[in-house]
């Protein structure tokens, strides 16, 4: 009998074991599930206004950049068209 009882022990060892890394393994993936959902949320929630300005800047700058290359290689239409 005490050796069918000791047997029993190491069985709800295992048992309690392989339950505990079930649980953790279903705590990191629900973990995971939501700073996917975050992300996702962030990425689509995208304000208008501030991506307006952005845009603006970023089309700014590369006039900028156009004009300044234009200057320093002394491109003109005029030029171009002779």
């Amino acid at each position: 009998m005490a050796s069918s009882h000791s047997g029993l022990i190491a069985l709800s060892a295992r048992i309690g074991m392989q339950e505990e890394r079930a649980f953790l393994g279903q705590s990191r993936a629900e973990a995971e599930n939501t700073a996917m959902s975050i992300a996702r949320a962030k990425l689509l929630d995208a304000d208008p206004y501030q991506t307006a300005v952005k845009l603006e800047q970023a089309m700014t700058q590369l006039d900028m950049i156009y004009n300044l290359t234009a200057r320093l290689s002394r491109l003109s239409l005029a030029t171009y068209l002779r």
